[in-house]
């Protein structure tokens, strides 16, 4: 038997015990409180049962670098309009101009964007490259380890320009009512246009996946 875990219900899923051979968190485990999580986890597993986080790298790799810098920018503006907010910040203060040396882009990084992050509304998320660590220091687990792997998807500048309008942290600025333009998501959808546009040519968008595996003791 395999379980998906989903956000919400990690803590207590309300199956047997040892009634799963395999758990699955696929772009979840950042949003569930590791203790509770990986206990349940730990609690539905057989002996020899396998439970699995993964996460895919953002964004997906285009090959027009241009379109990557231009989506790195973008994060960091974001990042910068989430701490604001959380710390209460509104109208002209939440709006005023980003330097480069603002004080919520010191742990700011595309591979780990959930590194003390700073979200409105007391949300709270784990870093992603601390998983399997704190998977192996549960005690829960005989063996972790990291896998990586890679999916080559079709897709063009459409593809890679929707896939970040996907971004909770993008939709959850929106519904402060900040605009595109206040974002910086219209200079990016115009650079990714441009840079798609002058590459010579793209073979499609790569994700890269990240798998932290947690086996249970055998018995």
């Amino acid at each position: 038997m395999g379980v998906t875990f989903r956000k919400g219900w990690s803590h207590s899923t309300g199956l047997a015990k040892g009634s799963a051979d395999v758990v699955l968190a696929v772009q979840a485990m950042h949003w569930m409180e590791p203790g509770p999580t990986l206990a349940e986890v730990a609690r539905v597993l057989r002996p020899g049962g396998v439970f699995a986080v993964a996460d895919a790298d953002w964004p997906p790799v285009a090959g027009v670098g241009r379109a990557e810098a231009a989506w790195a920018s973008l994060h960091r503006r974001i990042r910068v309009f989430e701490a604001r907010a959380a710390a209460g910040e509104h109208g002209e203060e939440l709006r005023r101009p980003i330097r480069d040396d603002d004080p919520a882009l010191v742990d700011e990084d595309l591979a780990d964007p959930h590194l003390n992050r700073a979200m409105p509304g007391g949300a709270r998320s784990w870093s992603k490259a601390g998983h399997l660590g704190r998977m192996s220091a549960s005690g829960h687990f005989g063996f972790t380890r990291e896998l990586t792997f890679n999916q080559v998807v079709p897709g063009g500048v459409e593809r890679f320009v929707a896939l970040m309008a996907t971004q909770g942290s993008y939709q959850a600025l929106k519904r402060l009512g900040l605009t595109d333009e206040e974002i910086g998501e219209t200079q990016f959808r115009h650079e990714a246009e441009l840079a798609f546009r002058e590459s010579a040519s793209f073979p499609g968008l790569s994700f890269s996946w990240r798998a932290r595996l947690g086996v249970t003791p055998s018995g």
